[in-house]
């Protein structure tokens, strides 16, 4: 990821928790029990 890229993921994340936003989509989540997902390990080699 670029450091455009990021810093741009970054803003829109700030501005969503700030805003509400994040919670009005993703809140719910913190009232589960438990969270069944899945991860990727993504590593990048120079």
């Amino acid at each position: 990821m670029s450091r455009r890229t990021h810093a741009g993921c970054v803003a829109r994340l700030r501005a969503d928790l700030e805003s509400g936003a994040w919670d009005a989509r993703f809140g719910h989540l913190r009232d589960q029990p438990e969270f069944h997902g899945s991860l990727r390990l993504v590593i990048g080699l120079p």
